[in-house]
């Protein structure tokens, strides 16, 4: 009789951590619209917003090279390596990456625009101004948007490419991919493809220190 209720309690207090562990684990992970006031911090990494189909996800990954810098990005979620597609950068062809430390944070601020602050809280990055929106959404595609109150995008992460383009995703004149130096360094490399305002799509090289690759 002792030992069936020892097994019973055991098997209850296992029962009770999995059901914690889904908990805090659906919490960390967050599907549909996303509202404004909401964030998510490099002191959480595992907190991420999620694509319906969860087939893409937006939050921070963790630099290889570097374990203290985070940039913000989007990345195939339902692989083991996590490939991403798009990262928060500069949008002239010159500016880099933008790398941020432990504490920093992204959020949807009230005044409808997605910020990117360091671990100082400087602001490293936001979308671009372009109205007011009600909320995001990481769409099944792997764009990220920000949606007005006539559903109509203020802003998506498809108008400003980093290194990739998706299947639907649409390469504008003056468009510009940027390659990165190597799989765990997205620092600015040496190649770059631009869709030139007369439709002609160009493969170039930039100058680098050849420092650099060495």
């Amino acid at each position: 009789m002792v030992m069936a209720i020892t097994a019973l309690r055991r098997y209850l207090l296992c029962l009770l951590c999995l059901l914690t562990h889904l908990l805090l684990f659906s919490n960390a992970q967050t599907k549909g619209n996303i509202t404004l006031g909401s964030s998510l911090s490099t002191m959480k990494i595992a907190e991420t917003w999620l694509s319906p189909s969860e087939e893409f996800a937006f939050g921070f990954q963790r630099v290889e090279t570097n374990q203290d810098l985070y940039l913000l990005a989007i990345w195939f979620n339902k692989i083991p390596n996590a490939t991403i597609v798009w990262y928060a950068k500069g949008d002239s062809a010159e500016d880099d990456v933008k790398l941020v430390g432990i504490g920093s944070k992204v959020e949807l601020n009230m005044e409808g625009s997605l910020v990117l602050s360091d671990e100082n809280g400087t602001q490293a990055w936001t979308s671009a101004d372009n109205g007011k929106c009600s909320y995001a959404a990481m769409l099944d595609n792997g764009n990220f948007v920000l949606v007005d109150s006539s559903s109509s995008n203020t802003w998506q992460s498809f108008d400003y490419p980093t290194d990739t383009l998706l299947p639907t995703q649409v390469m504008n004149q003056r468009g510009l991919l940027s390659s990165h130096q190597s799989h765990t360094n997205f620092s600015l490399g040496r190649f770059q493809m631009r869709l030139l305002s007369n439709g002609s799509l160009v493969l170039n090289t930039i100058a680098l220190p050849i420092d650099l690759f060495l």
